[in-house]
């Protein structure tokens, strides 16, 4: 059985790639099943299965089946694991609404790593079959090289895989974009931070309903109910691995709200805007010298506290600073 994929490789022009059915791997979670299919055409056969194509859509006789969502690690040849869209469409934007953030920005007692605040993610199978997440593109702006040699490990076990972010012309437009210029296959970039230093996570659309959006064909963290903006994101340039391909991209104007982060996908709205909060970081020279750095960060009651309790992230990037001081302004989270 075979039908066609659709992905962005270049800019935001979706193209067209083959999708040959090898079959189902039942039961790899709770009531969850993986399609099983060997990718070919455009430059998958140099690429593999690349990191921003999770949620990339699948067709068969013009049907939508599911999103490209899982890959043998290290493997040679473009196989994916297929995520069925039923097991997506299962997850409900207008379950709950996210739990308030902490009025003060705290780390939970305990703290030892990012990971451990959020579920482990279990691959798929076992073994020389064992499958794992697509790992997501985490794009990190203005932070030192240092500060994410620190964090990448804790960053890869939650599924990302962070580089140096790219801008072809200043930080996503605060603007609301078109909805008309997102299709199913379009790239979409998750902004966890926005400002003097930016963070966004890369990944693929997979299906529109009325202004309703599905995404990436797993979770992003697995953190239930939340107010996530997303941007539309242009494809700049491949980059073919050993490891892992991937896409490099770009976040351009603001498009809605990741509303649910659920295990088969992530969901939200067209249109809506997420309440960010200001994040402020004073750094004074010994001399005397002040540089603020202004950003806007999410409104989450899991990842807001993070950059603001933990001086770590930004501790290399003002290394500069040193016989001076640092001071972290969050706003009050509520």
């Amino acid at each position: 059985m075979r039908g066609t994929g659709k992905t962005v490789f270049s800019g935001d022009n979706i193209e067209d790639f083959q999708v040959e059915i090898l079959g189902v791997l039942e039961n790899t979670g709770p009531k969850e099943s993986l399609i099983l299919a060997r990718l070919s055409g455009g430059p998958l056969e140099h690429t593999g299965v690349m990191q921003g194509m999770s949620g990339s859509p699948v067709y068969i006789d013009g049907k939508l089946i599911g999103a490209i969502a899982m890959a043998f690690p290290y493997a040679k040849d473009p196989i994916a694991g297929i995520r069925p869209i039923e097991e997506m469409l299962r997850v409900d934007i207008t379950a709950t609404t996210p739990a308030p953030a902490p009025s003060r920005a705290a780390l939970p007692p305990g703290f030892a790593s990012l990971a451990s605040l959020f579920p482990a993610r279990p691959p798929a199978g076992f073994g020389d079959t064992r499958m794992t997440e697509v790992a997501t593109p985490l794009s990190l702006s203005g932070f030192s090289a240092a500060a994410v040699e620190q964090f990448g490990p804790q960053l890869r076990q939650l599924g990302f895989e962070p580089r140096q972010g790219i801008s072809t012309g200043g930080a996503p437009s605060d603007q609301m974009g078109d909805p008309a210029k997102l299709q199913p296959g379009s790239m979409i970039s998750v902004e966890l931070m926005t400002g003097d230093m930016s963070v966004g996570a890369d990944g693929t659309l997979t299906a529109i309903d009325g202004n309703k959006v599905y995404a990436f064909g797993h979770r992003f963290l697995d953190i239930g109910p939340t107010d996530l903006p997303f941007t539309r994101s242009e494809v700049l340039a491949l980059l073919a691995n050993l490891n892992t391909s991937f896409k490099i991209s770009s976040g351009r104007e603001l498009m809605g709200v990741i509303s649910q982060d659920r295990d088969t996908a992530v969901a939200g709205s067209l249109g809506k805007r997420a309440a960010m909060v200001p994040l402020e970081i004073a750094v004074t020279s010994d001399a005397g010298r002040a540089d603020i750095y202004r950003m806007q960060m999410v409104n989450d009651r899991l990842l807001s506290p993070v950059p603001v309790a933990d001086g770590r992230l930004f501790r290399h990037r003002f290394d500069h600073a040193s016989g001076g001081r640092v001071e972290r302004r969050g706003a009050r989270l509520d």
